[in-house]
């Protein structure tokens, strides 16, 4: 099974890219056919998308089918525990140490491949090079995909997943050092061979070791969390990738950047008379005809178009996020990487103990030993009292003073600041509107959004547990003898009794924390 979850996750990207593929070269077919005029590509491009799209979701509506429900579904646990429990799980605190920075490493060199052709290495047919290079990056992910499979079942997943980030690093930067215009040629495309590998690597690897992790959740908890899990990757993938997508050209905007360099036409964009090559402020590139190759008239022919002209601050803002930030994000992965400690013995382990525990009867299939740690433990039920406790941090706690009247008032303390403070930011933007300041609207837009979609989540977060606490017993949060074992489930505590009282205990509790599950 360590194995064959590789092999899954390489079988998705290997479909996942290929899609990818196929767009780079519907784009490298109509950047050839249609060179100096972007528009038609992009058009051309938005039909074949589109049938495509609509092949895929026949597809989807024919072809896959929901699993029919269990006929005696568990008891789910509150969202608020759950997720307590999550981030409480070692292995995945690891695993997002490494997630976030790879997934900004990947995502910026695709997202800025256009911009570092065009301004850095001066490429007025920069589409043409563009598409080429990016067949060059989804082929390298293709021939990464088996190798990758082929060494994490030889050394490991965390072992090859380390190496790989810290020798994308090394490339990263030592690219970051040279001059864009020694890049021109082999020294590229042997980049994007490099950026290949290492989007294999973001794309199979990790996810393999987040279905590992998810197991050991399920031996700690004796809960499939899976969906927790997908829902937690998903949101979070997306909003790092919002940031990697946004400040760049929040910041390229701060350095004197220029649309097309400041050209009317040229590098793609068609001029309105066809003797022009690319016309820009104080420099018209008559030529016979407005291809690529036409020989220029007027002036040194040999000149660079200034189409593809940016300050100097700008183009090294685009040479650092190019190349410089997934240099330190691969190199900040590689330390939690090495550290992931669900290898192939302890997954095994751990899937062993899981088989026995559904074919074991009695109470002693409730007892497990941790595979990371060796220590002993033994999975409890949780009662509604558990659960609204495990809502809180014991320093909330602390602060409430085991009170619920005090937990009420520091959770519409917490409300009222989100609120205010979002309020403030919202009336900041419409008084830079109203004042015309356009550039300061822009930014403070761009980041403000993003700080709203975390405080969205801490509103809905805080007035999630202020909703319980008007639903929970009086002295739910006082602490009695044994409640703060009660609460945790990995202690090994909890294990006394006979079984009738065990069992009896264990239905009470799950009618319990059904009536505040829902």
């Amino acid at each position: 099974m360590y194995d064959e979850k590789t092999k899954l996750f390489g079988t998705k990207t290997a479909f996942q890219f290929g899609g990818y593929l196929a767009q780079v070269l519907v784009g490298m077919a109509l950047a050839l056919m249609f060179n100096t005029d972007v528009l038609t590509q992009v058009y051309l491009q938005t039909i074949v998308y589109t049938a495509l799209l609509a092949v895929a979701i026949v597809v989807l509506l024919r072809g896959v089918k929901e699993r029919p429900p269990p006929k005696a579904a568990a008891v789910a646990a509150p969202i608020i525990p759950s997720v307590r429990d999550m981030f409480s799980n070692r292995p995945y605190m690891l695993y997002l140490l490494f997630r976030v920075p790879m997934t900004l490493a990947a995502l910026l060199p695709s997202n800025l491949l256009v911009d570092y052709v065009k301004f850095n290495m001066r490429e007025e047919n920069w589409s043409e090079t563009y598409y080429f290079a990016m067949a060059i990056v989804l082929l390298s992910v293709f021939l990464a995909i088996p190798l990758l499979v082929r060494l994490s079942r030889r050394f490991g997943k965390g072992r090859v997943l380390a190496f790989t980030c810290a020798v994308e690093s090394l490339i990263c930067a030592v690219s970051c050092a040279m001059p864009p215009s020694l890049m021109a040629g082999g020294p590229f495309y042997g980049l994007c061979v490099a950026f290949g590998f290492g989007m294999a690597s973001c794309f199979v690897l990790p996810d393999a070791i987040l279905a590992d992790t998810i197991d050991y959740d399920e031996l700690l908890t004796g809960r499939r969390n899976e969906g927790l899990y997908t829902v937690m990757e998903t949101n979070l993938q997306q909003y790092v990738e919002i940031i990697g997508g946004v400040l760049p050209g929040l910041c390229v905007h701060y350095t004197g950047f220029q649309s097309n360099g400041g050209c009317g036409c040229g590098c793609g964009t068609q001029c309105g008379a066809p003797y022009h090559r690319w016309s820009c402020p104080g420099d018209i590139g008559y030529a016979c005809t407005d291809a690529f190759g036409a020989r220029v008239l007027y002036g040194d022919a040999r000149r660079d178009a200034p189409c593809t002209e940016q300050n100097e601050a700008t183009q090294l803002t685009y040479r650092l996020f190019f190349l410089g930030v997934p240099a330190l994000c691969y190199l900040l992965a590689v330390i939690p990487a090495l550290r992931m400690a669900i290898e192939r013995q302890a997954h095994e382990a751990i899937l062993a103990q899981l088989k026995a525990r559904d074919s074991q009867p009695g109470p002693e299939r409730y007892a497990y030993t941790d595979p990371l740690t060796g220590k002993q433990g033994r999975l409890a039920e949780r009662s509604a009292r558990d659960y609204v406790q495990l809502s809180f941090s014991a320093r909330e706690r602390r602060a409430a003073a085991g009170r619920l009247p005090a937990m009420r008032r520091l959770l519409l303390g917490r409300l009222l600041v989100w609120g205010v403070g979002s309020a403030l930011l919202l009336a900041g933007m419409v008084a830079l509107q109203l004042a015309g300041e356009a550039e300061a609207f822009t930014t403070v837009v761009t980041l403000g959004c993003l700080a709203l979609a975390g405080v969205f989540v801490l509103v809905a977060w805080d007035g999630r547990r202020l909703h319980l606490t008007y639903h929970c017993a009086p002295d739910a949060l006082a602490d009695i003898p044994g409640s703060s074992e009660a609460a945790e489930p990995r202690d090994g505590k909890n294990e006394g009794g006979t079984s009738e009282e065990r069992s009896s205990a264990t239905s009470e509790a799950r009618s319990e924390a059904s009536d505040l599950s829902s």
